[in-house]
C-alpha cells in the first residue's frame, strides 16, 4: 500500500513540474542563441572553434576585452516565402555573446580567426616562455 502512496504522490510532483515549466516557455519568446564551442590546448596555445552555421563572415566580430576573447554576433530568422506557414521552428537566433577568460600567457596581439563551413576556428598562440621546452642533463 505505501508503494502506491509514492506513486500517486511522484506523478502528483511531476504533474506539478510540468505546469511549472510550461507556465514558464509561455513567457520565453525565444530562446538565446548560444553558439556550441570547443577548446583545444596545443603545444603551440589554444585552438577554440565555433559552431556559427548560416552566419556570414561580417556578421561575427571577435575582440580581446582585456583577458576576455569575446565572440560575438546575430543570428536571422531565415526568411521564408510570404504564403509560406511555419509549423515548427527549432533553429535558435538572435543576438548572441560569448566570452572566454585567456591567461596572461597568451599573444592576444597573434590570435587569428578563420571561417569556413561554418565552423570559425580562432587561434590562440601561446607566449614564447610559457610554451613547453626541454632540458638539458648535463653529466658532470
Amino acid at each position: 500500500m505505501a508503494f502506491l502512496n509514492h506513486e500517486k504522490e511522484f506523478a502528483r510532483m511531476n504533474r506539478d513540474i510540468d505546469q511549472l515549466f510550461g507556465q514558464f516557455r509561455k513567457n520565453v519568446k525565444q530562446a538565446a542563441y548560444r553558439p556550441v564551442v570547443d577548446i583545444e590546448e596545443t603545444e603551440e596555445g589554444f585552438v577554440l572553434q565555433a559552431d556559427l552555421p548560416g552566419l556570414a563572415e561580417n556578421e561575427i566580430s571577435i575582440e580581446v576585452d582585456g583577458l576576455d576573447l569575446v565572440i560575438s554576433g546575430k543570428r536571422e530568422v531565415a526568411k521564408t516565402e510570404k504564403e509560406a506557414t511555419s509549423f515548427r521552428r527549432e533553429r535558435p537566433f538572435g543576438d548572441f555573446e560569448r566570452r572566454f577568460k585567456m591567461g596572461p600567457n597568451i599573444q592576444s596581439e597573434n590570435i587569428k580567426a578563420a571561417y569556413k563551413h561554418g565552423v570559425l576556428t580562432v587561434t590562440l598562440p601561446r607566449a614564447e616562455e610559457d610554451k613547453p621546452r626541454k632540458i638539458e642533463v648535463q653529466l658532470h
